[in-house]
């Protein structure tokens, strides 16, 4: 698509995509997401992009990574539930066993629910629901993804018990404790559900 094709979808589209090619721009309300340019542009890329009004600019190929994530959550505007953390002062203080019950409750009043464990040492959330054959991913699974993750698709591939979907650690004590959650998923989760 040339320019001139875009200009009517200018101002509406969610997000832009600019290649570093580009120089002439349309008056627009809001500033373009993406300045798209190679590694070996230098700082001509970003003196484009601050002179185009970017909010970003992606250095190809080494955003590539980023770049798929930020359009993953482009569909997906939905800023997603309330997030509600429970953590125990101590081992055996309970915190486990009142975030299930908090779940519970909130699937019982039609709350789309998504329980998560970030706990690696602890015994895992899924001894609390007795739900250790439950068919769906655990923490370990998910250790290696990269790129984006659909919400959909997540949520689809969690097992669920009590009414509600739920992310723990394996509760068999030969799972790896080096596996942590990665620093894009506490948005993923929000955007999973109602309550996380």
């Amino acid at each position: 698509m040339d320019l001139s094709a875009a200009f009517p979808m200018w101002d509406t589209a969610r997000m832009v995509l600019l290649g570093s090619d580009i120089r002439d721009l349309p008056p627009r309300r809001r500033a373009p997401s993406v300045l798209l340019g190679l590694n070996g542009e230098g700082d001509s890329l970003w003196h484009l992009g601050a002179a185009l009004g970017a909010e970003r600019v992606a250095v190809l190929p080494e955003a590539a990574a980023w770049l798929a994530e930020h359009l993953g959550s482009s569909d997906d505007p939905d800023p997603g539930g309330l997030v509600l953390g429970v953590t125990g002062g101590c081992g055996g203080a309970g915190a486990s066993t009142a975030a299930v019950w908090l779940a519970q409750e909130a699937a019982v009043h039609g709350i789309r629910t998504l329980l998560v464990d970030g706990d690696s040492r602890g015994g895992g959330l899924e001894l609390c629901l007795a739900a250790e054959d439950a068919p769906g991913l655990r923490w370990p699974d998910l250790a290696d993804a990269s790129g984006s993750i659909g919400t959909g698709q997540l949520s689809d591939s969690l097992p669920i018990a009590g009414g509600f979907s739920f992310l723990s650690w394996p509760g068999s004590r030969d799972r790896p404790l080096d596996v942590e959650p990665g620093p894009s998923r506490p948005s993923l989760m929000r955007r999973g559900g109602d309550m996380s």
